[in-house]
């Protein structure tokens, strides 16, 4: 879904990590910030993929990048919930000039 994705698996590859990777085949059904399962929603696809993950390599938590978006957090934690998976948000609410600041301290570098 973003930028550089192609590239997740060489970092898999270099730490000797399995990479799970899975087809949205759900659309958008629900848009409010609140989410009830749904066939053919897309969160019930990473809900498929989450499952198999756990069960074949026994990962007890999801980490996601959510900064602001409670549309993303939200459905991430409700899989996370069905799963018995935690959540972590680790940059979630951070405020964001800050972000950026630490992000330029760390070397990141981005392409626009």
């Amino acid at each position: 879904q973003s930028v550089g994705h192609e590239g997740i698996s060489l970092y898999a590859e270099a730490m000797g990590l399995p990479l799970y990777t899975g087809t949205t085949h759900g659309k958008t059904k629900q848009s409010s910030l609140s989410y009830q399962e749904e066939d053919g929603d897309e969160v019930e696809d990473l809900f498929v993929l989450l499952k198999r993950v756990k069960e074949e390599c026994g990962v007890e938590g999801v980490s996601a990048g959510a900064v602001l978006s409670d549309y993303q957090r939200i459905r991430i934690e409700h899989v996370c919930h069905r799963l018995g998976l935690v959540s972590l948000a680790y940059l979630w609410q951070r405020e964001q000039t800050s972000l950026l600041q630490d992000m330029i301290s760390d070397n990141v570098h981005s392409i626009l």
